[in-house]
Order: C-alpha cells, then structure tokens, then sequence
C-alpha cells in the first residue's frame, strides 16, 4: 500500500466510525475532539517516567497506542472540516507530505506530549504538525501508524464479539493484557494483511492464552 492509500484508508475507516457511534450526520454535533485529545496526551506521559517520586520506566507500546488514539480523535476533526472531494483529496496530500517534512525540534518526548497538548486546547483543535513531531521522536512511520490504527480496530471488534459488553471477555491473557498480543502480532504482519488476518491470529492466541 502507498502513503496515501493508508491514509485514505484511516480516514474514510474513522468517517465510517463515527457514522456508527454518533449517527451520519456526526459533524453537525460540534463534538470536542480537542478535549479527547489532550486527556489523552496526559495518559501518555504516564507511560513516561516523570514521577520523581516513584520508580518508572517508558513504556514505548503503550505510547504508541495512545498516541493511535490520539489520531483517531484528531482524524475525526479534521474530517469535521472537510466539505469536499477536492479537499479530502487535498488532505490526504497534505498529511503524506508533512510525514516527509516535518522536522524533529530539540526538545525529548515528554516536551512533545505538552507541546501537542499546548497546541490543542490554545486552539481548540487538532494540531497536526505537533503530531507529526511526536510520530518522528518515536519512529512511527505512517505505515506502522496505519497497521495500529487498523489494528487497534481489529482487537476493538475482538473484543466484542467474546464479551466485552457483557463482562465475560478476559482482557488479560497469561499475564499480559490483550494490546501486548496485538502490537507483537503486528510486529510480523504488513500493512494490508492487518485487517485480514489480526482477528484470527489474535482468537488463536485468545484460546491459548487464557485456557
């Protein structure tokens, strides 16, 4: 798949998404992305050692998926802000190429948490080149950014399919919870395999796993 036949994807597959969350007339609703996001941003630092007074470590996986949860906020709103073929079509050129431009500044990943988070609520909406500047301190290729988001879907219709809704889904499977089994599987598949073969790959593991 090419760049830009991955971000078509996610963001026609988030378009669909929020159809099914909030109805198809979901950009009418005003909803405040900007708030889901920067929540978000201060879930991801605490995968980040900051707290002087506790032992920690960084946990990159976990980052990665808060920051894929991030972009599922912030495609939503820049979707909201679309009104044309032309302008999709434009947007998907737009974000493909600031992938390639965008610089890293000096500052390390905690800085660039606050900065996004900074952005975002100043402004009250997603702010795309601070994301990208997260991406790239954390060698997130649009590719591997694709096959979490794809991926991240996947285990979200996993889980319920065996039970989430109704409590009986064990989402910690041999000690580990149910996203460490999705990034490692993720680590072996290529982009346009994710969607076919993650659920099975992941209810093998389920079987196994939690026996």
């Amino acid at each position: 798949m090419t760049k830009n036949e991955m971000i078509t994807k996610m963001l026609k597959k988030q378009d669909e998404l929020n159809i099914i969350t909030n109805g198809a007339s979901w950009k009418m609703l005003n909803i405040p992305w900007y708030r889901a996001i920067w929540t978000e941003c201060a879930e991801m630092l605490d995968y980040t050692p900051w707290k002087w007074w506790k032992h920690g470590k960084l946990k990159l996986d976990d980052i990665k998926i808060e920051l894929v949860d991030i972009w599922h906020f912030g495609m939503s709103d820049i979707i909201a802000r679309i009104e044309t073929q032309e302008e999709f079509d434009e947007c998907v050129k737009i974000i493909a190429e600031y992938f390639d431009t965008v610089q890293i500044d000096e500052y390390g990943l905690q800085e660039a948490i606050e900065q996004l988070a900074t952005k975002v609520l100043a402004n009250k909406m997603f702010n795309f080149v601070s994301f990208v500047k997260l991406c790239k301190i954390l060698n997130l290729s649009i590719e591997e950014l694709y096959k979490i988001y794809i991926g991240k879907n996947v285990l979200n219709e996993f889980r319920q399919d065996h039970g989430y809704k109704d409590g009986t889904y064990v989402k910690i499977w041999n000690g580990k919870e149910d996203n460490y089994y999705m990034m490692e599987t993720l680590k072996n598949l290529a982009a346009e395999q994710v969607e076919l073969e993650l659920y099975n790959k992941l209810k093998e593991l389920y079987n196994k796993e939690t026996r």
